[in-house]
């Protein structure tokens, strides 16, 4: 019981170390205005917790927000509606049977592989 004990003990002092080290590196890294202010913001200390705001004194009320999010849900549904206008116009701008035809000759795996077949080789036998 007492070598877990001792491992115990040993592990923790060890992670401490190696916490602390870190620290000290990012410490060390700070740049020198952020190091000039430790002891001062030390001597300060905390400020009572009764001094603390109970919320800032810029903030929203709820009801602008409220009207932001209204206003933002109305932008994006016009902003879909034109999305969709759009491709519907696209869709009808092209006829069907010549959108087929050229679905299927880009979907013409066979041919893309030779294709890509061939490249490689060309690629293989260029120095």
């Amino acid at each position: 019981m007492t070598k877990i004990a001792l491992v115990l003990v040993v592990a923790s002092a060890l992670a401490g170390c190696a916490t602390s080290s870190k620290i000290l590196s990012e410490i060390e890294e700070a740049p020198k205005w952020f190091l000039d202010q430790i002891p001062e913001a030390e001597a300060a200390g905390y400020p009572p917790l009764a001094a603390t705001p109970a919320k800032p004194d810029d903030l929203p009320a709820l009801s602008s927000w409220e009207e932001k999010l209204k206003t933002l849900k109305t932008k994006g549904e016009e902003i879909i509606a034109e999305t969709r206008e759009h491709e519907r116009e696209i869709a009808h701008s092209t006829p069907t049977i010549e959108f087929l035809r050229s679905s299927l000759e880009l979907a013409d795996v066979e041919k893309f592989n030779a294709e890509e077949a061939m490249a490689e080789d060309l690629a293989k036998t260029e120095p």
